[in-house]
């Protein structure tokens, strides 16, 4: 009989709006948080939020004066505590970008520094404080044993940090979802660098200035990463070809539909050669350049197909077993915002609700396990 280890999979989600403070609360947050909320129970899942503090707490800062962002507010407390007390959990996640925001004409203008590693220490001190402070003001009446216990950075930007660490612990944070192994990028926002990571699955001990390196100590604080993999190369190549067959039967049925109609002309004959030539070159151009490790992944169900999810689940099960551990917890991403279609999302949760070797586990269950000796913890 095979070896199966015991998956307790954390379901989080980054509840928030875009980025720049842009978009329809009601349509990116509210109704998707509620849809995805049915989902859950639908299929007896337990989910984690990551719930945007400083959005909400900047909403609160305006209220009075603009009655529309009180409402909002309300809203937003009152999504948040339906979905805790159906069982599932909320947590602390920070966007820095919306310290000092303005409101004008209904729209926001975010003008700080994206990445809360860069804020002075006491202005990085107050937000997680007073973010922390509302969601366990908002939650605890109704459990008075809640928490706030985890964190995720806004934009992933959590180190290297000679600060940022230590205060989280100092505030009672014992659990941090900010790692992903592989993840970089530099923008005019952000910048970070996860490439070299000294471990990218299992919970470890951070050096508490740089968690990219695991400690040799027990820490006050426990990093978990989110789960990361890689797509193979064919798998993407395959799907551009489909899309790419689509687009030209697509064109061939439109110029057939010309001929028919007498509408055909040597200009609009040039133009369905001119695509034809585009989609192909355009698909080669993508086939020559597909990395030979395969593209890089984040395990967001927000940007991934069904297939692919398939994927992610089956990379997941195979690094559990290679770790030679009976339990193994792993954290998965999600963006309510940027879901579109819930389709491919609930086909995988009817997936795991199934599968014998897979328990969803929040993030305040994890924490207490892994405080508590359930999991192994890596030091160096």
């Amino acid at each position: 009989m095979s070896y199966s280890p015991k998956i307790y999979l954390v379901l989080t989600d980054d509840w928030e709006l875009r980025g720049d403070g842009s978009g329809d609360i009601e349509t990116l947050q509210f109704e998707n948080m509620e849809k995805l909320v049915r989902l859950y129970e639908k299929h007896g899942l337990k989910g984690s939020f990551f719930a945007e503090l400083m959005q909400q707490l900047t909403f609160r800062k305006f209220q009075e004066d603009h009655k529309e962002l009180k409402h909002l507010a309300d809203r937003w407390d009152e999504i948040l505590k339906d979905a805790f007390r159906k069982g599932h959990d909320a947590q602390l996640h920070i966007h820095p970008q919306w310290q000092g925001a303005k409101y004008q004409r209904q729209t926001w203008s975010l003008q700080s520094d994206w990445s809360l590693k860069n804020h002075p220490r006491e202005q990085a001190l107050k937000m997680i404080r007073e973010g922390k402070a509302y969601l366990e003001n908002l939650l605890k009446p109704l459990d008075p044993k809640y928490s706030c216990v985890a964190f995720r950075a806004g934009g992933w930007c959590l180190t290297p940090s000679s600060f940022l660490l230590p205060l989280l612990a100092d505030e009672g944070i014992m659990l941090d979802a900010s790692m992903v192994g592989g993840h970089h990028y530099k923008s005019d926002a952000y910048e970070l660098d996860y490439r070299h990571c000294e471990e990218t699955f299992l919970p470890f001990y951070p050096d508490m200035e740089d968690a990219r390196k695991v400690s040799s100590n027990t820490e006050p604080i426990i990093c978990v990463p989110t789960f990361h993999f890689y797509e193979p190369a064919y798998f993407v190549i395959k799907r551009k070809l489909i899309g790419v067959i689509k687009k030209l039967n697509k064109n061939n049925k439109a110029g057939a539909a010309r001929k028919l109609s007498g509408e055909d002309s040597p200009q609009t004959q040039d133009m369905g050669l001119n695509t034809r030539s585009y989609l192909t070159r355009e698909f080669l151009w993508d086939l020559f350049k597909a990395p030979w490790k395969g593209f890089y992944r984040i395990s967001d169900l927000s940007l991934l197909d069904y297939q692919t999810l398939r994927l992610m689940l089956k990379k997941i099960r195979a690094q559990a077993k290679a770790s030679g551990l009976p339990e193994v917890p792993v954290i998965i991403e999600n963006h309510t915002k940027l879901i579109k279609d819930f389709s491919s999302i609930e086909k995988f949760f009817s997936d795991i609700s199934e599968a014998k070797d897979i328990q969803t586990h929040t993030l305040t269950e994890l924490t207490f396990d892994l405080t508590h000796g359930r999991f192994s913890i890596r030091t160096r």
